[in-house]
């Protein structure tokens, strides 16, 4: 099975404290990581936590059609 895109680089973001990852030491990858998790950005784009081409519109039925979100805020619908 091959491995997630990406995961270990999101993994670090998440436990890196924020002054360090301000600096840029753990950013969104550039190609596609093709397992979306999309959090809501501005109340008009949802955005891929892995990855930077993961965007699409901000739809509020996007996360009530598919169970709400995770914890963290993301989009179960991957």
């Amino acid at each position: 099975m091959a491995r997630p895109r990406y995961r270990l680089r999101s993994w670090i973001r998440i436990h890196l404290p924020m002054p360090l990852y301000d600096l840029g030491l753990a950013g969104k990858g550039r190609k596609d990581c093709r397992q979306h998790v999309f959090y809501n950005h501005d109340g008009l784009t949802e955005r891929c936590y892995h990855c930077e081409v993961g965007t699409r519109p901000y739809y509020p039925q996007h996360f009530a059609e598919h169970g709400g979100a995770d914890d963290d805020g993301a989009s179960k619908l991957r």
